[in-house]
């Protein structure tokens, strides 16, 4: 939790490079605790910041869709966000 809304203090504070990195180690943790919910938080703060950019990066379009599968079939507001 704490990773992440670190993350999106740093993409609001322009700091891009740094917001990556953090919302990765938190989808990392997120991984490993079996948190699907804070890897599609994570996921979409990395696809924010590359969309902002207007760059792409291959390894978004694989994250955000483990998150969704983590996620479920289930109505889940992260799994709109997701899929945005």
């Amino acid at each position: 939790e704490l990773l992440v809304e670190l993350a999106a203090a740093q993409q609001r504070a322009g700091q891009v490079v740094a917001a990556e990195a953090t919302f990765r180690a938190a989808a990392a943790q997120a991984r490993a605790r079996g948190d699907a919910p804070l890897l599609a938080r994570a996921a979409v703060g990395i696809g924010h910041g590359y969309q902002r950019l207007g760059m792409q990066d291959p390894e978004v379009p694989a994250l955000l869709e483990e998150a969704l599968q983590r996620l479920g079939p289930g109505d889940h507001p992260l799994r709109a966000l997701a899929l945005a």
